[in-house]
């Protein structure tokens, strides 16, 4: 049997299948192999329809910057490495939540893994931010 690298197979286990040797096997094309007298045939699994519906919309999340006290200059700095933004743009959010009663900002809104990875990029810099559901009405 000839493969090309870029397919990986992992066999997961052998069944015996009315004389036939039935391999499953996981690969990127999710199929599976059946070994038969002189011959083998692949077999497609069925798509599965438990994943999203790709017509529903994603659910977004707003990323919140909280008031630091530190100086605004290196915050800015600071956000200008995690958020694919300008230091002046960084600089007008870090003022933004210093005058906002709350001390919180929107920084952006985006999909929760996204979200969650500018958040914990934040956080490892020694700044505060969390994310909260956007309320799309």
């Amino acid at each position: 049997m000839t493969r090309t690298p870029s397919v990986p197979l992992v066999v997961y286990a052998n069944t015996k299948h009315a004389g036939e040797e039935l391999l499953h096997m996981k690969s990127v094309l999710g199929q599976a192999l059946r070994r038969g007298k002189n011959k083998l045939q692949t077999l497609v699994k069925p798509k599965s329809s438990t994943k999203k519906q790709k017509d529903e919309p994603e659910e977004m999340w707003r990323v919140m910057f909280h008031n630091s006290e530190y100086m605004p200059e290196r915050v800015a700095r600071e956000l200008t490495k995690v958020f694919p933004i300008t230091r002046q743009t960084a600089f007008d959010i870090c003022v933004r939540a210093r005058n906002t009663p709350t001390g919180m900002v929107t920084v952006t809104i985006t999909n929760k893994k996204q979200a969650e990875k500018y958040c914990g990029a934040v956080l490892r810099r020694g700044l505060t931010a969390t994310i909260e559901p956007c309320d799309r009405e």
